[in-house]
């Protein structure tokens, strides 16, 4: 591999349910904790059975693509904390990443304009040594029509 080639990896995250979103006003802080321990340990789970293959990173470029089950508009912002977070975390657990610090990690989280149309959320973790772009990017700079 050059020097140049970008180190690449997709993890599919076990779906469990629809997300908690931050407009959700009535979520205690029991509710909270437990959701954040479930999405660590659901992410700590994939990563550990991708980790041969995921190499510790100096610099993570991260994005979380959530894939609704319809087309209504969510705002992906609602996520970080409920969703995101704990995941970064996981990749901290699995020694991916030093520290969730800026300094080692940039993040991005993404609601997928194509639903699943099943009924059930999808979650995937995209974990690269460089910037991530998007398909829109991708065809922007010529590299995918």
């Amino acid at each position: 591999m050059s020097d140049t080639e970008q180190r690449l990896w997709t993890v599919e995250l076990p779906s469990y349910g629809p997300p908690i979103s931050s407009n959700r006003r009535n979520v205690s802080r029991w509710a909270e904790q437990r959701n954040a321990k479930q999405w660590r340990s659901a992410a700590n789970a994939a990563l550990r059975a991708h980790r041969p293959m995921i190499s510790p990173l100096d610099h993570a470029y991260v994005e979380l693509t959530l894939i609704p089950p319809d087309r209504r508009r969510r705002d992906a912002m609602n996520y970080v904390h409920y969703v995101l977070k704990p995941v970064v975390d996981a990749l901290t657990d699995q020694g991916i990443i030093r520290d969730d610090a800026d300094e080692w990690v940039t993040w991005r989280i993404v609601i997928a304009e194509w639903p699943t149309h099943t009924g059930v959320w999808r979650y995937q973790l995209t974990i690269s040594d460089s910037p991530i772009l998007s398909r829109h990017e991708r065809v922007i700079n010529g590299l995918e029509s």
